[in-house]
């Protein structure tokens, strides 16, 4: 899939779903750490998401 193609279908959701597919997209989420988030894990000071128990039952920092 392109890059063009994927921001299309992007743009072709709505609400919860297109901000869920931005995280995925944008920050390299999986389905079920996008899942699993919460306000409190977004850090927009620092412009960074700690996702916790991710791949391997580890916590990360993305950006």
């Amino acid at each position: 899939m392109t890059r063009e193609e994927t921001l299309k279908l992007i743009g072709s959701m709505q609400g919860t779903h297109q901000l869920m597919a931005k995280l995925m997209y944008g920050c390299g989420l999986r389905v079920i750490e996008c899942v699993r988030l919460r306000v409190k894990d977004v850090d927009f000071a620092m412009n960074q998401i700690v996702v916790r128990d991710g791949k391997g039952k580890k916590d990360r920092i993305t950006y």
